[in-house]
């Protein structure tokens, strides 16, 4: 299988893709084909050795796949199962890895499509990348003053003096008017300037710029680690409501049943008023908390849409028609 190792620690060019041979899961392991990989930046501590790690090893910490084996004592999951993990073993930059079973977490059927939509049009994220790209091309301004600048000027002029003068003129002519004097002037400049000392400006500029772009970069990481969070609890809340409302429908309709033959008893003098109000009780209690759970499930709608960055007016004008 392909993986992504390093050998020693430094910049991106110690990462290398090797073909490497992967064992047989352990009796509570799991082998999982990867289909998403996270890019944290403690990936960047472990390879530049910020935070050593022993060596050669693989890279990553985060992914999100299928199970293709299982141990003989796995109980939690079994084959084609959708699992993600953010923890150790290091090794997530790989197309399969061996994970133990405890460190492992279901995912819900359709939660990867939404949170992968929500990735890319969630408004938050998006004002994010924005201002990344500003801070980068804000980094690139900065180190630009480092470099060398030429100029290049050119500068053309022609006058024509109104003033008579002889000048210019031959003096052995015996001319009876006055000529105009006219010029031209051409000319043209080259400019080269180099930065050789600047009392460390330019230097403490763009070290600012640069902790700028760190800093908006581990803004941008943040914003997705939330919004992704966000969609997939929103995401378990609306499947959980749905069955909510549904248990509650079918206990609205029991309470109803209910009162029904309790007013059917107190007409035939088998019931007390006693019984008939405590049916009725329960009646509007059941009818209430339906109502809750409807209301609820309508705000975690529109939540979710707004977190996936599919959230429309239209949207808001047909809840306000449903309560109309």
């Amino acid at each position: 299988m392909k993986s992504i190792q390093i050998d020693k620690f430094g910049g991106p060019e110690v990462l290398v893709i090797k073909d490497v041979e992967i064992a047989k899961p352990g009796p509570k392991e799991v082998l999982i084909r990867n289909k998403s990989i996270g890019l944290n930046f403690i990936d960047v501590y472990h390879r530049t050795g910020l935070y050593p790690i022993p060596l050669p090893s693989g890279i990553g910490l985060e992914a999100c796949g299928i199970i293709e084996e299982i141990g003989s004592e796995v109980s939690l999951f079994k084959v084609g199962d959708r699992v993600t993990h953010a923890s150790m073993p290091i090794g997530a930059y790989s197309e399969k890895q061996i994970m133990p079973e405890e460190k492992l977490v279901s995912v819900p059927e359709g939660v990867s499509d939404e949170v992968e939509k929500g990735i890319e049009n969630n408004f938050l994220i998006s004002e994010a990348e924005s201002r990344l790209e500003a801070a980068e091309s804000k980094t690139r301004a900065r180190t630009s003053n480092f470099l060398p600048k030429i100029d290049l000027n050119a500068n053309a002029n022609r006058r024509t003096s109104k003033q008579y003068t002889f000048d210019g003129v031959d003096s052995d002519l015996d001319l009876p008017f006055f000529i105009p004097e006219e010029t031209e002037n051409r000319s043209f400049s080259v400019q080269f300037s180099m930065p050789l000392f600047t009392s460390g400006l330019n230097s403490s500029q763009r070290r600012q710029a640069m902790l700028e772009e760190v800093r908006t970069e581990e803004q941008l990481l943040l914003i997705q680690r939330n919004v992704t969070q966000r969609i997939r609890s929103l995401y378990t809340s609306l499947k959980t409501g749905q069955l909510n409302i549904e248990s509650l429908e079918a206990s609205y309709e029991s309470s109803e049943d209910a009162l029904e033959a309790t007013r059917l008893g107190y007409e035939l003098k088998a019931r007390n008023l006693v019984d008939l109000l405590r049916a009725e009780r329960n009646f509007f209690d059941a009818q209430n908390r339906l109502s809750q759970a409807k209301y609820d499930f309508i705000i975690r709608s529109l939540e979710f849409k707004q977190a996936t960055g599919s959230l429309k007016p239209q949207d808001i004008i047909e809840v306000n028609n449903f309560l109309d």
